[in-house]
């Protein structure tokens, strides 16, 4: 006698084109997670950039598959489901259930455990999905090295039963196929040829208009308004000016600007000893124009914003080197940490202006940026450079243009 699936009024023959799309996505999508996963952890000839990258892409990936198995789990909860062949016994049928269920448990298990793992993370990474919406971590979490090794053997154990019970499930529909004559993939597959193609299509416009309307972090604008200060003997012209700051990270160079800050200068060429200089910089306002960084530098293990929400410049001596050229001593303060700098400057006379030009190299290590999350500077660059470039009229009012 044949054999046949069931089917009743209540319960089709067939998935539904939205289940349908969603399986096949959701089964690739898991199938590629798997892949980077081993990749990332076990392969180390992929360079640190690109490592960096895959982690970055991996968490986003898992953000969306957490979202995507709550939806295909809520579908199967509300929607009649297809029937099982009735030429699987008792064994069989608890076995595909329990399987189903499993693959379930999986989809959910997997992401929120590595959900759990990011938040427990020390380096406090944000998790930008893609560039279009940060995912926010689970609070209280931060830091807390206990849970993220539980997360961490869980996700592991987790991935490699996922992957079982993927085998399995792959030779239980060979096995139907083959021994009973019963073809159960076409009721998940798409009606036409067409279907699949305007699915693709649909992601497609979906990634567009997600990258259209994407959410950076908020940084303030160098052109928001701010109360011009007088200074002792120069006036700032802010909008040809610039505060700039650049480092290594995962063998890529990275630079960003903080665009709110303020200088008081007072500057007596032939009598450098009355010479004062001061940079106030606002940290909450640094910007990389990548929103990973961005989302990261304010934390606490990093610029601390919260805490100590501006970093300050003063200068303590001031010697000439060559005409045009000095050598500057001075405090640099960050995170409430008050350290000896000194660098070399160029003053030029540019359109009616002194035009400063200055770099400062610091050890961010030494003012305790990123000495929890990369103390030995296995990610960051251990040297940061910040540059100042300015733009100053003597006797003038600081000005924005």
């Amino acid at each position: 006698m044949a054999t046949h699936v069931e089917t009743s009024p209540t319960r089709p023959d067939r998935y539904s084109t939205f289940a349908v799309a969603l399986h096949w996505t959701m089964a690739l999508s898991f199938l590629l997670m798997l892949a980077s996963g081993y990749l990332m952890v076990n392969y180390k000839g992929l360079g640190d950039s690109l490592t960096f990258n895959m982690f970055q892409w991996h968490k986003a990936g898992g953000v969306l598959l957490l979202l995507a198995a709550a939806a295909r789990l809520t579908i199967k909860l509300v929607r009649p489901q297809p029937g099982l062949p009735d030429s699987m016994v008792g064994f069989e049928r608890k076995a595909a259930k329990l399987g189903h269920w499993g693959f379930y448990g999986f989809m959910l298990g997997m992401p929120f455990t590595g959900w759990v793992m990011v938040s427990a993370s020390v380096y406090g990474l944000p998790t930008i999905v893609y560039g279009w919406f940060e995912w926010p971590h689970i609070p209280g979490l931060t830091g807390n090295k206990m849970v993220q090794d539980l997360a961490r053997n869980v996700h592991f154990y987790l991935s490699l039963a996922f992957a079982l019970t993927i085998a399995g499930h792959t030779a239980a529909v060979f096995k139907h196929r083959i021994a009973e004559g019963i073809n159960l993939l076409p009721r998940m597959w798409f009606r036409t040829v067409w279907q699949p193609v305007m699915v693709m299509l649909g992601l497609a416009s979906g990634v567009v208009m997600l990258n259209m309307f994407s959410v950076s972090p908020a940084v303030p604008n160098a052109s928001e308004a701010r109360e011009p200060v007088a200074s002792s003997g120069y006036g700032v012209d802010y909008g040809r000016s610039s505060v700039q700051f650049s480092g290594i990270h995962a063998g890529n160079e990275f630079s960003g600007t903080f665009a709110l800050w303020n200088a008081d200068i007072a500057f007596e060429d032939t009598n450098l000893d009355a010479t004062e200089i001061s940079v106030t910089f606002d940290l909450a306002s640094a910007s990389t124009g990548n929103s990973l960084y961005d989302g990261t530098l304010p934390k606490a293990d990093w610029f601390n914003v919260d805490a100590t929400p501006t970093g300050l410049f003063t200068s303590t001596m001031i010697s000439r080197t060559d005409e045009g050229s000095y050598h500057m001593l001075g405090l640099l303060t960050l995170r409430g940490k008050a350290l000896p700098v000194e660098f070399d400057f160029t003053l030029n006379d540019a359109d009616g202006f002194t035009h400063v030009v200055a770099e400062l190299p610091i050890d961010r290590l030494a003012y305790g940026i990123g000495a929890d999350s990369d103390p030995d500077a296995s990610w960051v660059g251990q040297e940061i450079t910040i540059r100042l470039d300015i733009y100053a009229r003597p006797g003038g009012l600081d000005r924005q243009s």
